[in-house]
């Protein structure tokens, strides 16, 4: 058997009861008052061949038994 339930109830409940999902917060973009703000060095070039630009990111994904490591690399 099954209750439907609204996730506003819910949500209210769990926030009543100091229940939190686990998962990243939506604060993982915020600016630091005191960094540095660097250029964008590429807005003014134009690409035109093959090898020109490359770009990379790196993201850790966390796992049951630790983190695991993705690494992008873009041509």
């Amino acid at each position: 058997m099954t209750l439907g339930v609204n996730q506003k109830r819910v949500q209210r409940l769990m926030r009543l009861m100091g229940v939190e999902a686990v998962g990243p917060k939506g604060r993982t973009m915020r600016r630091v008052a005191d960094h540095e703000v660097y250029p964008h060095l590429l807005q003014n070039l134009v690409v035109e061949l093959v090898d020109q630009v490359w770009s990379t990111d790196i993201t850790y994904i966390p796992l049951r038994c630790g983190i695991s490591h993705l690494v992008t690399i873009m041509d």
